[in-house]
């Protein structure tokens, strides 16, 4: 258990460091500027080096990029498979209009070394997908403006029906929040 949630810790942090860089750079006057790495993005081996890990306790890298990119969610399924949320949109929602190019990701390890060599796309044309939830037979999942939930009814791997379950929710792009909460509650 403990060496699956940090095989799943691997797979976020090169994910994340290797994302592209600010389109403009960050102020003195910012508030986050001290969190933001001054560095470059690390190669998946990079990061893992600089991990410092207690006594017994190993990393494996599980996926990284071209395969996979800037993951939301993680869950695991009832065959042991790792599903992602991934997303090109965020942080700000496709335009009205235009076709959403998140999806939901199906990872495999078929050779047991460690390292997923099957990526299957069960859901795609979505909006910003979080609150991954694998079920019997597909998933449920948020994606812009609903709770969907995504029916697999020929075991292909590959969503056959999408229902809404809930929505419309409003929302805010993830950025005019940010800069919101830096400036004072938003009460």
């Amino acid at each position: 258990m403990r060496r699956t949630l940090l095989r799943c810790v691997l797979l976020l942090v090169p994910l994340l460091a290797g994302a592209p860089a600010r389109s403009q750079p960050l102020g003195d006057d910012d508030p986050y500027a001290a969190y933001i790495p001054k560095t470059g993005p690390r190669t998946p081996e990079g990061e893992r080096r600089g991990f410092h890990l207690p006594d017994g306790f190993e990393i494996q890298l599980v996926a990284a990029e071209p395969d996979i990119h800037k993951p939301l969610n993680l869950a695991f399924d009832d065959r042991g498979r790792l599903w992602v949320s991934e997303t090109v949109e965020y942080p700000f929602p496709a335009a009205p209009g235009t076709t959403p190019r998140d999806r939901l990701r199906i990872l495999e390890d078929t050779d047991g070394d460690g390292r997923a060599d099957r990526f299957t796309t069960f859901a795609d044309g979505l909006n910003i997908p979080i609150g991954l939830l694998p079920l019997p037979h597909g998933a449920m999942a948020y994606s812009i403006p609903n709770i969907y939930r995504f029916t697999d009814r020929d075991g292909d791997d590959h969503a056959d029906e999408r229902a809404v379950l809930y929505g419309s929710f409003g929302f805010k792009p993830t950025v005019v929040y940010a800069i919101r909460r830096a400036s004072g509650p938003l009460m």
